[in-house]
Formats: C-alpha cells, structure tokens, sequence
C-alpha cells in the first residue's frame, strides 16, 4: 500500500457521500452529547464537585459542535488538527466527568466518558484516514485506562486493576476500531471501483481517439478530393501555375494544416462539451487556447465533468454556460459560469453542498451566486 492511499479518506475518494454522511456525524454527537447529560443526572447522589460536572457537559458539548461545524461541506475537507481539538475536548468531559465524581464512583462501567470519545471517532470516520483514527483510539484509551486506575480503589467490585483498565478503554477500543475499519474498508471499495471505471474509460478513450482520428482523415480526404486534385489536374493540363492558382493552393495548404491542427488540439473538455451539446439546449462556450485543461488529472476532470452536467441541466436549468480555462503554470484556473439561472427553493444551499465537494478535489474554489447566474471558480496548483 503506498503512502499515497494511506492518506486517503471517505471525504477525498468519495466526497458526495461524505456529504450524506454529515447527517450521521450530527446524530453520532448529538447522542454523546445527550448520554453525557443523562450520566451526570444518574450520578447526581455521587457528584463531589457540581463545576466539574458541569465542565464535563460543556467540554462534550463543544466536542460536538466542533465536529458539526468542521464536518459541514462548506469547512471541507477536514484535516487531522480538528480531529486531534475535537479529540482533546471529548476527553476533557471524559476528565472531568472522572473528577467530579473523585471518591464516590461506585461504577467504573457506567461512565459517559468512553463511549463519549468513541462516538466522536465514530462521526469523524468518514472524513478522516483510517491509521489517524486508530492512533487517536490508542491515544484515548490509553488515558482513559490510566484514569480508571484512581478511580477503581472506590468500586463496589472487587477485581483486579487490570480489569477496570479493560472496562474503561473498552468502548473507546471498539468504537474506534469500528471508525477506522470503516475507513479503510470504504476508501478500499471507492479506489477497486475507481480501477474498474478506469479501465472501461480507457477502453472508451481508445474509441474516441480512434474516431478523432477518422473524423481528421475524412476531413484531409474532402479537401484533397474536393479542391486539390482538380487543382492538381488543372495545372497538369495547362502546364503552367497562374497568380491565382497560386493562391488558391496556398488557401487549400491553410485547409489542410486547419483540418490536422483541429483534430490535435481537441481536448477531453472539447469531448466533454461536445456530449453535453448533444444532451440538452444549453448553450456551451469553450474558450481554452493554450489546452491548459490537459494538465488536470482524471480526479480533477472528473469534478469538472460533473460541474458542467450539473450546470447544464443537471440538476439547475440554464440558458448558457461559459468554460474559460486559463494557464496557471505549473496548474490552471477553470472559470465557469451559467447564466440564466433559473431560481428555485433550495438552489443556494444546493450550490453550497456542492462547493464542499469539489472543494475536496481542487486547491481553491470560490463561488458566487448571483440573481440569475452562478460563477464558480476552480484553481489546481499541479
């Protein structure tokens, strides 16, 4: 496995299901968020110290807010540091929840604290990778279970201290074990149907070239039979080249090295506008002349693809839509804009959850929503 996959996350191999899963992330915190609430009321006869109580909620609140803000598509996408705040809140409530109850815990196994910092490893799985997942569930635990170790000595059970270990990290263990298979098991799902998709792309791009190709000899052919050889037959029979014959030949050249040039200079975007022209009735401008779009990798056109289908009658309806790619060296900027926009409930926060995803695959992308227009730009560093 290459360093390279190692660092993959749901959110980058798969950003538009990372999306979906923002719902899931806020139910997984809310949940902690409520069972913290819930253990300090059940544990009200053992509270020695109310403010540390109340730290615990307030730490395990701002865990969860944390996560939901961080996790949003407009935020993406979400980098280790966040995980390691949020990390480091949850075991905050877990602390002080321990402290609050120093001396009087009777229960080591109905602390909110573990399940707390497993449930925040649980929402994060989709947006972080999975070895940062099962360092910050080793970390975690690892404290935790030194924690339980003060607090076992005031248990109603007799056991080993070793056990109390268990008990406490438990939750944690599992719950991050479960985050970082999850992980790693979608991420290896997205990148075996990314190969398959490849190979049927390539077997496609042999076709297109082919027919490119084809399309570039037709054309040489029409002019050849067309002009060039009554040209060639004109001038054979009258044994002399006229000022006029002259120039038509020199007109017929310019024919020629348009029709190979045209064929040479056609890019993946020129395919791609060409495919949705023949889908819908918006109108597609190109305006690349340097071909700087061929310097973007498959995941990065693959983005501006679905830009273009969901601009073009995807999923919002206009009247026009403009591609202008510029150089950028060693990158470029993609500048696309759709006008005649028509307006409808929901289209804002649409564009926004949109943003958040392409966002995953580009260095920048800034978007502007105007009365009838939505201009989106995209700019890869290389």
């Amino acid at each position: 496995m290459t360093g390279e996959r190692l660092r993959l996350t749901q959110q980058s191999v798969d950003p538009v299901a990372s999306v979906a899963t923002w719902g899931l992330a806020i139910g997984h915190v809310g949940l902690a968020a409520v069972g913290m609430v819930v253990a300090v009321a059940a544990h009200s006869d053992e509270v020695v110290g109310p403010v540390l109580a109340a730290m615990a909620i307030g730490f395990t609140v701002a865990a969860a807010v944390s996560v939901i803000v961080w996790t949003s598509p407009r935020l993406a996408p979400m980098s280790n540091e966040r995980l390691w705040v949020v990390m480091a809140l949850a075991l905050g409530a877990a602390i002080a929840e321990s402290a609050s109850t120093a001396g009087a815990n009777q229960l080591v196994s109905d602390d909110a604290g573990p399940v707390v910092v497993g449930l925040m490893l649980v929402s994060l799985a989709p947006y972080c990778t999975w070895q940062s997942l099962l360092t910050a569930c080793g970390v975690s635990a690892g404290i935790l279970g030194i924690l339980t170790l003060e607090s076992a000595q005031y248990s109603t059970i007799d056991a080993p201290l070793p056990a109390f270990v268990v008990v406490a990290a438990l939750p944690v263990l599992v719950l991050g074990a479960a985050a970082a298979g999850y992980s790693r098991a979608v991420v290896d799902e997205v990148l075996a149907f990314d190969r398959r998709a490849a190979i049927a792309v390539l077997s496609r791009d042999r076709e297109v070239r082919a027919g490119i190709a084809r399309t570039v000899q037709e054309g040489r052919v029409t002019v050849l039979g067309r002009d060039v050889l009554p040209l060639l037959a004109e001038v054979t029979r009258t044994g002399q080249v006229t000022p006029a014959q002259a120039d038509r030949a020199r007109e017929l050249a310019h024919q020629l090295r348009s029709a190979l040039v045209e064929g040479a200079d056609a890019t993946w975007l020129d395919d791609l506008v060409g495919v949705e022209l023949g889908r819908g009735t918006t109108r597609i401008t190109l305006d690349d002349p340097h071909g700087a779009a061929s310097r973007l990798p498959e995941a990065q056109r693959a983005t501006v693809a679905a830009v273009v289908a969901w601009l073009s009658g995807g999923q919002v309806t206009s009247d026009a839509l403009e591609l202008r790619v510029h150089d950028d060296p060693p990158g470029c900027l993609v500048a696309v804009t759709a006008t005649g926009v028509a307006n409808r409930p929901g289209l804002r926060t649409e564009a926004q959850n949109f943003l958040g995803v392409v966002r995953v695959s580009f260095d920048r992308a800034e978007l502007r929503l105007g009365d009838a227009s939505i201009h989106l730009e995209l700019a890869y560093a290389g």
